[in-house]
């Protein structure tokens, strides 16, 4: 997804509420090098995020120890419900298709754009998203996708939400139990995505295998990715990838990706023809239809 100006307000906008209690000079110090930061525009936005969180630690300290505590309790809280998802989509008629609206409901635990997550507020909507639909030319082709896939990677996004991605991974397999299926998480952390200890946590891989993706950039910059993951990527017969991060770094390359994401951002709202928080399940190859 092109970097805009609308992404640059964003990005500064994150800074400035990040340095609200440093000292001004250093300050200024700082913000003359974030604007030099953002004056190339050939990045996606969650790499100019990662080359700011970069240039943050330079100046102030680490960053990422703030959501260790948040994202244990996210995954704890989620663990609870998960059989009651789980019975919902088992004793759905359509399943899958009621996996699907689950897990794209799990995106709301989002620490990089939402202020303040609360499980609670995720309980009480998710059977508001569950009343509305997926649109139904993309979930007809994703079902079809799958009856003819040997290869599925799921790139996962936040800790908490990784609970529910685990009940769409069931009943996929489920369905189709001779697909290959792998998830990728992040090598680094950074916000509240899944590493490899979150997703050991969530127990994640005790339903599929697990690897990670070589970096600690938000979404899935391919030429970032190590040399294992890349290829999953490349060679597979569906993606399904999770959150905004993925569909801003994904956009364009041309793979049989699902995105299946909360449309949390003003960007997205414009992008997508969406109303704020609604959920997106769209094929990448059929992008050009859609936006």
């Amino acid at each position: 997804m092109k970097f805009s100006a609308e992404c640059i307000m964003c990005l500064l906008g994150k800074e400035m509420k990040r340095l609200a209690e440093y000292p001004e000079d250093r300050k200024l110090e700082y913000m003359k090098r974030v604007l030099c930061t953002l004056v190339d525009d050939n990045g996606t936005a969650p790499e100019y995020q990662h080359a700011l969180d970069t240039l943050h630690r330079e100046f102030w300290g680490d960053l990422m120890d703030i959501y260790e505590a948040p994202k244990k309790e996210h995954t704890r809280l989620m663990l609870l419900e998960e059989q009651k998802f789980e019975n919902m989509v088992l004793e759905d008629k359509n399943p899958l298709y009621r996996a699907i609206q689950i897990a794209g409901a799990g995106n709301y635990i989002d620490m990089a754009v939402m202020e303040d997550v609360q499980i609670a507020n995720l309980l009480e909507c998710i059977e508001g998203y569950l009343q509305k639909g997926l649109d139904s030319t993309t979930y007809q082709k994703f079902y079809q996708d799958l009856q003819n896939a040997k290869e599925l990677v799921y790139l996962t996004d936040n800790c908490g939400e990784v609970v529910l991605d685990k009940v769409l991974i069931r009943q996929i397999k489920r369905e189709c139990p001779n697909l290959n299926m792998c998830a990728i998480v992040k090598e680094q952390p950074v916000f509240n995505d899944v590493t490899m200890e979150d997703a050991k946590l969530a127990g994640l891989d005790s339903c599929i295998t697990v690897m990670d993706n070589g970096n600690g950039v938000a979404g899935t910059c391919m030429e970032r990715l190590s040399k294992e993951a890349r290829s999953k990527v490349e060679n597979a017969d569906i993606v399904i990838a999770k959150g905004q991060a993925n569909f801003e770094t994904l956009s364009g390359c041309g793979l049989n990706v699902y995105y299946l994401f909360l449309c949390k951002c003003d960007i997205f709202v414009k992008t997508m023809g969406a109303n704020k928080m609604d959920c997106i399940f769209v094929n990448e190859r059929e992008l050009s239809e859609r936006i």
